[in-house]
């Protein structure tokens, strides 16, 4: 009996396990969803400042001509956030010039950020409300 449930749960396991196809995750599949509000920008500079070696992951939401990013930053990088802001900051202000970012390395603007931009991609939030949200991961930014 216990043979019977194990040999249909391992493949189940590793059927479960495995990416999407095209490489994507599910998330980058879900995201490829044209948003409501633009970010074309965001992505821009998310690339730009993915590129850094230190940088783990970016997260990035924009509204009009702010961009709002967090960087995930591991292991004995850490001990350099102040340096990895400044460079990530000037990396995605050559993106565009005329746009305000705000970057952070904090834990928590990083989840309020990342659920933020669910829902842009999901199309689950206002203008409005995105504003309103944003501005309370400003103030999260400034401490």
């Amino acid at each position: 009996m216990v043979r019977i449930i194990i040999l249909f749960l391992i493949p189940l396991l590793l059927i479960s396990c495995q990416n999407p196809p095209n490489g994507q995750t599910a998330f980058e599949a879900e995201g490829s969803r044209k948003p409501s509000i633009s970010q074309d920008t965001a992505q821009k500079m998310r690339a730009e400042v993915q590129a850094m070696s230190e940088v783990d992951h970016v997260t990035s939401v924009s509204l009009e001509d702010d961009v709002y990013m967090t960087l995930t930053v591991t292991g004995f990088q850490r001990l350099f956030l102040e340096k990895i802001r400044k460079t990530a900051f000037d990396r995605a202000k050559k993106v565009d010039k005329n746009t305000t970012v705000h970057i952070s390395t904090d834990r928590k603007v990083d989840m309020e950020l990342k659920e933020l931009e669910k829902k842009v991609y999901r199309n689950e939030i206002t203008k409005k409300d995105l504003e309103k949200e944003l501005m309370k991961v400003e103030d999260d930014m400034k401490g």
